[in-house]
């Protein structure tokens, strides 16, 4: 998959980006939004009908798991096709043992006591990506990647332009920054 990643301070530059967003064609599937917690996401969800997925959250129920506390299964994140499904949608499991949770384990990161950064990482984003997402989470900035399967696209070229357009939203409405 190939994809845009902003970084918004300003909640509703974030809001303006996302609607900018949809008007030139990206769908809820093609749109992720990154919030550090329920306070920081609550607007953006209500104002655009996408869905934030709290990083805060996702990375203490990686803590619930590895202390034994949190039925994985129940919670709907199992899968036998070689994806976990939940909140940030189908993510590649791992081979090893733990499935996306081996992902979380660790400090993949260094220093990520809360586990974010291992926790972007299992959401798709390189090292240097889920670093400087993460400080900006935990500084309370919102952060929408918009992705695009490249398999999907029926030009060659077409899936260049998308994103282009992409980034010239994300940017034109206040992104600090764009990877």
């Amino acid at each position: 998959m190939a994809k845009k990643i902003g970084i918004f301070s300003n909640e509703q530059q974030a809001i303006s980006a996302i609607e900018v967003l949809k008007d030139i064609g990206f769908g809820p599937t093609e749109l992720k939004v990154l919030a550090k917690d329920q306070e920081h996401s609550r607007r953006l969800e209500a104002e655009t009908d996408v869905d934030a997925d709290e990083v805060q959250e996702l990375a203490e129920t990686r803590d619930q798991y590895n202390e034994g506390r949190f039925p994985l299964f129940a919670a709907g994140l199992g899968a036998t096709n070689g994806t976990m499904n939940g909140a940030a949608g189908a993510v590649p499991a791992s081979n090893g043992a733990g499935g996306i949770f081996g992902w979380f384990t660790g400090s993949v990161l260094g220093n990520d006591e809360e586990g974010i950064g291992s926790t972007l990482m299992a959401l798709g984003l390189d090292k240097k990506e889920a670093k400087e997402c993460r400080e900006a989470i935990r500084a309370g900035s919102l952060i929408i990647m918009v992705e695009e399967d490249k398999d999907n696209s029926d030009e060659p070229h077409s899936e260049i332009g998308r994103l282009e357009k992409a980034e010239v939203a994300l940017r034109s409405n206040g992104a600090e920054m764009v990877h």
